[in-house]
């Protein structure tokens, strides 16, 4: 697969070939660690790389200045979707966090081969998310997978300061599930602000932080994803 401009997204001959190298080192490093479960070339730039530009650039056009703020991906794993965001709006103060030390130091590598720098935390969100120096700091949260809504909600909006916007990358038929977060939105002082049929392959899940996150949430790590609000 070659990357291409599409109607929605211009893409430089530049940016274009940042998106391969990094589809290849993704390609080259799977080989010796778990990325991802895509196994082919193909599958890394359309599902993971593209799938993620056109789902975010949907809800929130990749080169709007509104994207040129504090910026935090939760549970990055490959660096999907902030490093390809980062590629296509260098404009963008990024952080990292993802709990796996190999894919942090797999993400800061790779970050400074591509040439830009990304503040990467390798620990938990619920610590991240109790910290005074990262908690209500963020401008956008971003993720793709990671968990259902309800955990994602207790991740990611006590990270988003009041205003803030979290998206999050998921697949189709997802409107039990949405149903099912409105509590743990609620609690952590979100509201649903979208709810988007992307691509044919996604939905982003828009929440905006519209009150400040009672001091319990994040939970101590592993408790949101056993015990979901």
């Amino acid at each position: 697969m070659v990357f291409k401009n599409s109607s929605k997204i211009n893409i430089s001959k530049d940016q274009m070939a940042k998106l391969s190298e990094f589809a290849k080192i993704i390609f080259s490093t799977n080989k010796n660690f778990n990325l991802t479960g895509l196994k082919t070339m193909e599958d890394i730039k359309r599902v993971l790389i593209m799938e993620s530009i056109n789902a975010l650039n949907f809800s929130l056009p990749i080169n709007s200045k509104e994207w040129g703020k504090n910026v935090v991906d939760v549970g990055s794993g490959s660096g999907i979707p902030s490093i390809p965001l980062k590629i296509l709006n260098d404009k963008i103060n990024l952080t990292v966090i993802e709990s796996s030390e190999k894919k942090s130091n797999f993400i800061k590598t790779t970050s400074g081969e591509l040439g830009f720098n990304v503040n990467v935390i390798n620990d938990r969100a619920e610590v991240v998310g109790q910290d005074t120096k990262t908690r209500e700091f963020f401008d956008i949260s971003v993720s793709r997978g990671v968990g259902n809504l309800s955990v994602l909600a207790e991740l990611k909006l006590p990270l988003l300061k009041i205003g803030g916007i979290s998206f999050s990358i998921k697949g189709v038929n997802i409107s039990q599930e949405i149903i099912n977060s409105d509590e743990a939105v609620k609690v952590n002082g979100g509201e649903l602000n979208s709810y988007l049929r992307a691509t044919q392959d996604s939905t982003v899940v828009g929440w905006k932080k519209i009150l400040q996150t009672p001091s319990k949430f994040p939970r101590k790590s592993g408790i949101p994803q056993k015990y979901p609000i």
